[in-house]
């Protein structure tokens, strides 16, 4: 009895001390470094939202939370999920100069290591693509794609020629309450970035508006993240 009760506060004082060194992982670096394909970027530790819980210290003991970690436990890549893409939770505001339009109007922000666009939409837009056409925006600075008789505009970089082609040029959609008239839009947009990377960001009628100087803030932003830091990234 008395070797279990023993046993039992062993095995406590692991937990904690395998916590605590989870805890010094974390804050090694005042970002995260996140791979996506051959690009590298480095997300400001104290804006990651989803940066802390049992999934984030399963990932660290992995090696796949930060690119430039070596991981505590071997084989547990595929438990924790390290090849599958990873969607980052931010909050903008906590940055110390945050991008004044986007922390103002821009909701769900999320950050995601490999993006693909969702499969409903993809379903939705096999029938349009080639039968109805696109139109530019010199407004939003992107095309748009009115599903006919629905409230629902798709947005692409550019005039799609095929479904992989529109998949690849995806860029959001948005909702009209009027199916007549923008007044009142709300988006959701995607930003496309190299590695495949993607940041998502949602956008009231006020933040539709904007959109082209917070696409263009976004781009600032991300820029920034890009490119290696501290420790050589494995």
């Amino acid at each position: 009895m008395r070797w279990g009760f023993y046993a039992w506060i062993a095995f406590g004082a692991a937990l904690l001390g395998l916590k605590a060194l989870l805890d010094v992982s974390a804050q090694r670096f005042p970002d995260v470094a996140v791979r996506a394909a051959s690009t590298v970027y480095h997300l400001p530790s104290v804006i990651v939202s989803n940066g802390e819980g049992w999934r984030s210290d399963l990932m660290r003991l992995a090696g796949c939370w930060d690119a430039r970690h070596e991981g505590f436990v071997a084989g547990l890549a595929g438990v924790a999920g390290c090849d599958r893409p990873r969607a980052l939770m931010l909050d903008v505001s906590r940055l110390a100069a945050p991008p004044a339009q986007l922390a103002a109007h821009g909701v769900d922000v999320v950050f995601w290591t490999r993006y693909n666009p969702p499969d409903s939409h993809l379903q939705v837009l096999s029938p349009l693509v080639g039968r109805v056409s696109t139109q530019f925006s010199a407004a939003w600075q992107l095309h748009r794609m009115d599903e006919p008789g629905t409230p629902w505009v798709y947005l692409m970089t550019r005039a799609p020629l095929s479904l992989a082609d529109a998949a690849d040029a995806y860029a959001g959609r948005c909702y009209r309450a009027d199916v007549g008239s923008d007044i009142g839009m709300t988006c959701t947009l995607v930003e496309r970035l190299p590695g495949g990377a993607a940041l998502s960001f949602s956008l009231g009628p006020e933040g539709v508006a904007m959109m082209p100087a917070i696409r263009a803030e976004v781009s600032s932003l991300v820029r920034g993240w890009s490119g290696s830091r501290g420790a050589p990234v494995n």
